[in-house]
């Protein structure tokens, strides 16, 4: 550099020598923060003007030098030259001067008064830091210390008059000296920003909201219905408006359906007399049991086989349920014992037409005609004790009930409250598995729900569940295995409860020996069932006795058939509860 051939002489002293005079350093880049830079907006309000230094003072106005009668009324009157000089006026031109300069003085010594403030308290601080900073070289305090009292120190300058550009630069100052580091100088400077925008320190004017009449009211407000609050202050204004008063809200506790609410209590006593009922049913005139073999029963099996499927309308159930105890419809070769298969087919496809006939309801499934027909099928095999019906049975009982008392319904073209109760169909396991879902995995009220057989008092209208499949006590299923034992085929029983005494209850239950019969459990004092190996329930026999509950026996290992330690749930109803505006009705129905 500085060397060249050409004629031109290179002046070597416009080079920059880095060497001898480096460049400064650059300031430091501040650390990433994930803190948010949003920041509440300044109040940018321009604040009220000082008062005027100088009052002006207009002159009074001039006589009306025109018209003789304004002219004589100041010549008649005594007063018009008794201030001729103006004294008076001068006087109250310089009195409000003088008042205007005061009032001028006045708030310049206040503003002064504030900067010297301000300056005084800079000072005080500046004096701690040394302070601060002597006792640390000294050894009297450490550095972390140090760093503590400086951070109090800053925000003391904070609440005090200090203006924000003074706080800043002590905290910057103090950043430097490594009292503080980024990020804390990096809070404190912001700490600082936001309160002399928003006006924090102890002489601001507080917030209307924070104004103790003012809070008081609004708080009143808010508690009274229908109540319209407004207060305005300069520029701040806040307004409470409150709902008017609604009404009273109710808890309705039942089961709800598409026509209405039941209570438990109407609907438990539904479900009783339509078992008992169906009982009756299977005696003739003068109380001998009748059999599933007899004729005259065929049409209880259709109807019980016709109320397991759930997809067919309510409406067209209660029709079918009807025409299958009529004496127009025949069923022909269904009820013969050794009939040919051409026969069978003839004779169902004749019981279905019959049974349709006239049949209302547009809800139902395509396959309408296959589920009838299916139907009648199933009820020949019953009769031929081919297949069982005691699940179909309480099907029957719980689905009539919930069809009376609406709630199960067609409308709309679609049904409303389906498998609302009890999940219906042809095996027990399905509906008791359903009910333990139903509580303890859907939480679902208005529904049977499983308990276990000691969990809680047995009531009417509940359902007794047994194991008929196991030979051994241990061999019954667990009531915490349902979901995965009753997931597979498993021969079960249940009997519908339609009376709850002292020591004992009474339920009804189908295909018991070919017919509908009733049983007698034992319960505790507290009316919980019995479940013992040892202890037996009793069945009605054919003239209709039912004899009472006996003694408790000695554990043989092997269950009886009439064991109650095959009783392994309770199917019990749980309502369920909505809160409603308005006070609920007699029975608690509301329409």
């Amino acid at each position: 550099m500085g060397h060249c051939n050409s004629c031109e002489t290179i002046d070597d002293t416009l080079f920059w020598r880095a060497h001898e005079a480096p460049i400064d350093e650059p300031t430091d880049i501040q650390p990433v923060s994930t803190e948010s830079r949003r920041s509440d907006v300044p109040d940018v309000r321009p604040s009220a003007m000082p008062a005027p230094l100088i009052a002006m003072q207009n002159a009074p106005a001039a006589p009306d030098p025109t018209g003789l009668a304004v002219a004589a009324q100041l010549l008649g009157n005594p007063n018009l030259f008794r201030d001729i000089t103006g004294l008076a006026a001068n006087q109250q031109n310089a009195l409000a001067a003088f008042q205007s300069s005061l009032e001028a003085a006045k708030f310049f010594a206040q503003e002064g008064g504030k900067l010297r403030m301000q300056e005084r308290m800079l000072e005080q601080a500046d004096r701690a830091l040394q302070r601060v900073r002597q006792a640390r070289e000294r050894g009297m305090i450490t550095p972390e210390q140090e760093r503590e009292l400086t951070v109090e120190a800053l925000r003391t300058m904070m609440s005090g008059q200090s203006t924000p550009g003074e706080v800043t630069r002590q905290i910057e100052r103090a950043r430097a000296q490594g009292l503080l580091d980024s990020e804390q100088a990096s809070k404190l400077t912001e700490r600082a920003l936001r309160s002399w925008a928003e006006g924090t320190s102890p002489q601001a004017t507080p917030r209307l909201t924070e104004e103790a009449p003012v809070e008081t009211l609004l708080r009143r407000a808010s508690a009274q219905p229908g109540a319209s609050v407004s207060v305005t202050r300069g520029a701040e204004s806040v307004q409470v408006r409150t709902a008017a008063a609604r009404e009273p809200v109710q808890e309705v506790c039942g089961f709800f359906g598409p026509q209405g609410v039941v209570s438990e209590e109407d609907l438990r006593d539904a479900i009783r007399l339509v078992a008992e009922r169906e009982r009756r049913n299977w005696r003739d005139a003068s109380g001998a049991v009748l059999s599933e073999g007899d004729d005259s029963q065929f049409g209880h099996l259709v109807r019980y086989w016709l109320a397991r499927y759930s997809a067919i309308s309510p409406l067209t159930v209660t029709h079918t349920q009807t025409q299958a105890l009529a004496s127009t419809t025949n069923y022909g070769a269904l009820l013969d014992a050794n009939p040919t298969e051409a026969q069978v087919n003839a004779a169902a496809d004749a019981a279905r037409q019959a049974l349709l006939a006239g049949a209302p309801g547009s809800a139902n499934p395509p396959n309408l005609d296959d589920l009838v027909e299916e139907a009648l099928r199933n009820a020949r095999g019953s009769r031929r004790d081919a297949i069982p019906w005691s699940a179909v049975f309480v099907s029957a009982c719980v689905r009539r009930a919930a069809v009376q008392l609406g709630l199960e319904a067609e409308v709309a073209g679609r049904i409303v409250g389906r498998d609302g109760l009890l999940r219906y169909h042809d095996a027990h396991r399905v509906y008791v598995r359903e009910a333990y879902r139903r509580r303890f995995q859907d939480r679902r009220d208005g529904t049977y729900h499983a308990f276990r057989p000691d969990e809680r008092a047995v009531q009417v209208g509940d359902i007794v569940v047994l194991d008929r499949q196991a030979n051994r006590l241990e061999d019954v299923v667990a009531f915490d295995d349902i979901p995965t034992v009753l997931a597979g085929g498993r021969a079960l029983h249940g009997d519908v409860v339609v009376e709850v005494s002292d020591g004992y209850c009474v339920a009804i239950g189908g295909n018991l020996s070919q017919t509908v019969r009733r049983r007698r459990y034992p319960l505790d004092a507290q009316g919980r069932l019995v479940v013992a190996e040892g202890q037996r329930f009793t069945q009605e026999a054919d003239n209709g006795s039912l004899a009472a509950i006996p003694a408790a026996g000695p554990a043989t290992g092997a269950l009886h058939d009439l064991s109650t330690g095959r009783i392994f749930a309770l199917l019990s109803l749980a309502q369920a509860c909505l809160a409603v505006p308005g006070q609920p009705l007699e029975g608690g129905v509301l329409v």
